[in-house]
């Protein structure tokens, strides 16, 4: 379950089936990835450093022609994901 400001925004089961969790683990171009638009620099990196914690970085946290900051990686799990910060945020 992933938490923002204290509320539950998103949940996800997860496989017993250790062939899968290792062969996800080592994925180095992620066939789905969870995103996550963050509000922040700050935000982005500290979610980065939470993340990549027994996991691996696929592309660091870096800018992207539509993103200021934002990274993709796979955490302990094997839940890959793309954070971002968005470059603008209309009215």
């Amino acid at each position: 379950e992933l938490e923002r400001d204290g509320n539950s925004i998103f949940a996800v089961s997860e496989s017993k089936d250790e062939a899968i969790r290792t062969a996800m683990i080592a994925a180095t171009q992620p066939t789905i990835s969870l995103g996550i638009n963050l509000d922040d620099d700050d935000e982005l990196h500290h979610a980065f450093d939470i993340l990549k914690k027994g996991g691996h970085v696929i592309r660091p946290i870096g800018a992207l022609p539509w993103s200021p900051s934002s990274a993709d990686l796979v955490d302990k799990f094997g839940v890959c994901w793309y954070l971002f910060v968005s470059q603008h945020r209309p009215d």
